[in-house]
């Protein structure tokens, strides 16, 4: 699995992707983790090309099809995810 990237948003703070598994987690502002399942690798890309990641993720990522579930991660900005 890939590390955490950091993004510049205002409701976004990262995402890191499972290229094997087809899970993108999406670390949010708050601390809260989640993950999207079955994302295929374009819209990662998309996301990760994305002008604004908050728009494209709304878009895109949560107006979509994918299944998604909380998880028990925090995000902190000084470590990642713990």
């Amino acid at each position: 699995m890939n590390d955490w990237i950091t993004v510049e948003s205002s409701n976004l703070a990262a995402y890191r992707y499972d290229e094997d598994e087809r899970i993108l987690y999406i670390a949010f502002s708050s601390g809260a983790v989640y993950a999207y399942l079955a994302v295929p690798v374009a819209l990662v890309t998309g996301l990760a090309n994305a002008e604004s990641k908050g728009k494209f993720f709304h878009k895109y990522i949560k107006g979509g099809e994918f299944a998604f579930s909380k998880t028990e991660e925090l995000w902190t900005p000084e470590g990642g995810s713990e």
